[in-house]
């Protein structure tokens, strides 16, 4: 399953969410999924797009306001910053919900990366160059769930396809590789095709689609 960014929800009913909620005709808790680009703080959007120039205030309305008012079981993020992290584990929303979150990949050159907030547990598999690939255990299923920010730029489609072609790599090593944390669990997921890839997927042509779909 494939959930794009700028904000997008979704309800994974074909998995199961661990916790009291409304079931479907199934009998099944639909698990809630969203994926946001939290927008970094850049002199480059606070001068073309004013609206978003406070960076406390955008960052403060997203946690307040704007993800309790979401309730959602796996928040996949992007552009998070270490300022971010801060402002969230101090906020009564992550507090209260009984949540946690993904390491920073402060590593890489731009200073922001791809970040998981969930109520579910998880293992992180892969965390590095905006890619973060996480498993997760819901009921008696296994799901991983890929949080990637592929380029932005409208003329490298080359990029962002060969990026694609990475997460399907680095996932078909994992379910190869004996030495494999969690190998038997990631096959599953695999198999069953559990795998919810979401992101800040910069997708500006239709024929990018089919990039996706064949891997």
């Amino acid at each position: 399953m494939r959930i794009d960014s700028h904000t997008k929800n979704h309800k994974a009913s074909g998995i199961m969410a661990d916790r009291s909620a409304k079931k479907n005709l199934n009998g099944v808790v639909p698990l809630k999924v969203t994926t946001l680009n939290v927008l970094k703080p850049a002199e480059f959007w606070e001068i073309v797009q004013g609206y978003v120039a406070n960076t406390e205030l955008r960052y403060k309305y997203q946690i307040d306001t704007l993800f309790p008012q979401l309730d959602q079981d796996i928040f996949s993020l992007q552009e998070v910053t270490p300022e971010y992290i801060e402002m969230l584990e101090d906020s009564t929303f992550y507090k209260s919900g009984h949540f946690e979150h993904t390491p920073g990949d402060t590593t890489n050159k731009y200073g922001h990366f791809p970040m998981i907030v969930s109520k579910l547990p998880f293992d992180v598999l892969y965390n590095k160059d905006h890619i973060l690939i996480c498993l997760f255990k819901s009921g008696d299923k296994n799901m991983i769930v890929v949080d990637a920010h592929l380029d932005p730029v409208e003329v490298n489609r080359e990029i962002r396809q060969k990026q694609i072609e990475t997460i399907d790599s680095i996932l078909t090593t994992m379910a190869d590789d004996s030495l494999t944390k969690h190998k038997d669990r990631v096959n599953d997921a695999l198999t069953n095709n559990n795998v919810l890839f979401m992101g800040d997927l910069n997708i500006h042509f239709p024929g990018e689609n089919q990039v996706l779909d064949d891997n």
